[in-house]
């Protein structure tokens, strides 16, 4: 199962594509965020550090995969491993590009701790799923989103994250 989940984060951050127009072709982000908790089942908040590879199609839409590490307070730390998806709004005038975006996937508890309260070694698994709003100014990403994890029954990471990011490629 853990190499399983070592592979497929391995080919999702190795995702690349070549270019078929200008404003198409191979793009990544690398973005660090804080989730501020909401909710009765969740901890006090976590740290959010990910990246995405994929590909942009003419200037609008981005497809891509990635993984990711959440901190958690204290010392809890969870593994989300995800698809994206966002559409950018047109915007002729200027660089900033507002942008919707969705990412699902799964969410691995990867700290003893972690493991142990969430039902065994390596177990703490669950869904994960993120709905952002933001703007590109361009190369700098910041969004804000709501945040779901939620593993063997528990919500456990929920709530709205400030995020701040930098994109390579096109």
């Amino acid at each position: 199962m853990k190499r399983t989940l070592l592979l497929i984060a391995f080919l999702c951050a190795t995702i690349a594509a070549s270019a078929q127009s200008p404003a198409s072709g191979y793009r990544s982000y690398v973005d660090l965020g804080y989730t501020f908790a909401a909710g009765a089942q969740s901890p006090e908040g976590h740290l959010d550090l990910a990246t995405s590879h994929g590909y942009i199609h003419n200037g609008w839409l981005y497809a891509g995969g990635g993984v990711g590490l959440s901190w958690f307070v204290p010392h809890e730390v969870a593994m989300p491993i995800f698809g994206e998806v966002r559409g950018f709004i047109p915007n002729k005038r200027g660089s900033v590009k507002p942008y919707f975006g969705l990412r699902a996937g799964v969410s691995c508890g990867i700290s003893e701790i972690f493991s142990e309260n969430w039902g065994g070694e390596y177990q703490g698994s669950g869904a994960y799923m993120v709905s952002t709003f933001g703007v590109e100014d361009r190369r700098f990403d910041y969004s804000i989103s709501y945040v779901w994890q939620r593993n063997y029954g528990y919500n456990v990471g929920n709530g709205i994250m400030l995020r701040i990011g930098y994109r390579f490629g096109k």
